[in-house]
C-alpha cells in the first residue's frame, strides 16, 4: 500500500525539481520517470546536459519537493 501512495504521489510531481534520500545518497534533480520499480531524475552537475540517475523505490528514505522552496 505505501509503495503505490509514493508511486501516485511522485507520478502527480513528474517534471518538477525533487530531493530524494537513500541511505548513502542524496540526489536532487528533476523527476522524469516513475515506473513501478524506480524513478529516474535528470541531474545537472554545471558542465552541460543533465544525466538521468535511476534510484528503486524500495531504496527511498525521503522525498522533498523543492518546487515550494
Amino acid at each position: 500500500m505505501f509503495f503505490y501512495r509514493l508511486k501516485k504521489e511522485l507520478y502527480s510531481k513528474l517534471g518538477t525539481r525533487i530531493e530524494v534520500t537513500t541511505d548513502n545518497n542524496f540526489i536532487e534533480g528533476m523527476l522524469i520517470t516513475v515506473t513501478s520499480e524506480y524513478i529516474g531524475l535528470e541531474v545537472n552537475d554545471g558542465y552541460g546536459s543533465g544525466d538521468v540517475i535511476y534510484v528503486r523505490l524500495r531504496e527511498i528514505n525521503q522525498v522533498w519537493d523543492q518546487s515550494f522552496v
